[in-house]
């Protein structure tokens, strides 16, 4: 599984992905896969895991969709795929409250929405060999989002097995 990251405040929302597709074995086939869709509506959505999974449920959401309906769709989605595939998302753009929002599911939690009213927020999509954000967050502290993204996803590109 690859990484997608997201980083979310008042009026400032960051995707960014290291672009990898492997095979069954983990053997790397492409280094520029786009896994992050920007709809008209101004809804950012990444995602990770078996890729046509996830072509097949993002190429079927309207450039309309606004959040809510992005991340409804996503979930109603997820159920009717087989559970043992891995796929992950993340959602974010500006909730019905005006909020910047994010919505995060995975095959292996539950889905999760925060909202950036008060403070920023972040997450990610990680191979299941590393902690989730402790990485994420530390270079967010230090070197800033946009930074600290591109440092988070360096440092898995090196020490990732999957």
């Amino acid at each position: 599984m690859s990484i997608v990251l997201c980083y979310a405040s008042s009026g400032i929302a960051l995707m960014a992905s290291d672009g990898l597709v492997v095979d069954m074995n983990n053997n790397p086939v492409k280094e520029s896969m786009k896994k992050i869709r920007h709809l008209k509506s101004d809804v950012l959505i990444g995602y990770a895991g078996n890729l046509n999974l996830c072509l097949d449920i993002v190429g079927r959401i309207g450039d309309n969709f606004n959040f809510e309906q992005t991340y409804d769709f996503i979930q109603r989605s997820i159920p009717l795929q087989n559970s043992c595939d891995k796929r992950s998302f993340i959602v974010c753009g500006l909730s019905k409250s005006n909020l910047m929002s994010m919505y995060t599911v995975s095959y292996t939690e539950a889905p999760k929405i925060y909202c950036a009213k008060d403070f920023p927020v972040y997450s990610g999509l990680y191979p299941d060999d590393f902690p989730k954000n402790d990485i994420f967050k530390k270079n967010i502290l230090k070197y800033g989002p946009k930074k600290g993204m591109e440092q988070t996803i360096k440092y898995y590109s090196i020490h990732s097995k999957s």
